[in-house]
């Protein structure tokens, strides 16, 4: 990882990688599960550490 960070042509190029994927929508997160309020945060970060989640695991935090 250090390797790509501190060469500036290498983190340029992965950035537009990254940029374009996202852009076209070949990129898009896996979801896990969603925690709903920051009253639900300590249940998300125990989820977290568990370790047993496929997917990124959301607080959904609205107003």
């Amino acid at each position: 990882m250090h390797d790509v960070t501190r060469d500036g042509e290498r983190l340029r190029r992965g950035h537009a990688f990254v940029t374009a994927g996202v852009a076209g929508g070949s990129f898009r997160p896996v979801v896990g599960r969603v925690f709903e309020g920051l009253d639900s945060a300590a249940r998300a970060y125990r989820c977290l550490e568990g370790g047993a989640q496929a997917g990124r695991i959301v607080v959904s935090v609205t107003g």
